[in-house]
């Protein structure tokens, strides 16, 4: 093949789009959140902007360049755990009680940064808790001592 380019070293940190298609997307804590089904690019930066995957129990999802942290040979992964995956995750007291499961989550415009999360319970009344009731949250959502005394 023959290049027209000035700076050789360019060329060799470089990787053709259609190599990222089917990559794994994992979030910063690791989990999958699916594979690359498409790749955004800036017509006049000419830089990548985002991509498209699909999670299982979410859907169609697009992430912006903005939130990807490295693309390797067989992963891209994300600086953040999307706020999104935060749904049906049960939502516990400090003291262990299971109070609901997240129905909704309310992000501040199309950012990663939830405001607002309303929590189902069953043959109760539904609630919202806020990003500061948050104590813990991981595999469950465990808010801070005294929280959900509120509720």
């Amino acid at each position: 093949m023959e290049e027209i380019i000035k700076d050789k070293s360019l060329m060799e940190h470089t990787r053709s789009v259609k190599e990222l298609l089917g990559l794994r997307v994992l979030s910063r804590s690791g989990e999958k959140i699916g594979a690359v089904k498409d790749v955004r690019y800036s017509l006049r930066a000419m830089n990548i902007k985002g991509i498209f995957t699909r999670h299982p129990k979410i859907g169609n999802l697009y992430i912006g360049s903005d939130y990807i942290e490295i693309i390797s040979k067989d992963s891209i992964l994300l600086s953040i755990d999307p706020a999104i995956l935060n749904m049906n995750k049960k939502v516990i007291t400090h003291q262990g009680k299971v109070l609901g499961k997240v129905k909704k989550i309310e992000r501040v415009g199309n950012t990663n940064i939830i405001s607002k999360m309303h929590i189902r319970r069953f043959l109760h009344k539904a609630f919202v808790i806020k990003l500061s009731d948050i104590g813990n949250n991981g595999d469950s959502i465990i808010l801070k001592e005294g929280r959900h005394e509120q509720k």
